[in-house]
């Protein structure tokens, strides 16, 4: 299991926040979690 530091957990959660409250730039949270190598359930959480 890898182990994230604090600070990029906040930045993947507000990028995904982000996404959802402005309408994002067309990107899936699914994607999202690819590109940033975590699980879609863990970024959905």
């Amino acid at each position: 299991m890898a182990i994230y530091s604090q600070e990029f957990k906040v930045q993947s959660v507000e990028k995904a926040l982000s996404n959802r409250d402005t309408g994002g730039d067309g990107q899936t949270l699914n994607n999202m979690a690819d590109d940033l190598r975590i699980g879609y359930s863990t970024l959905q959480r």
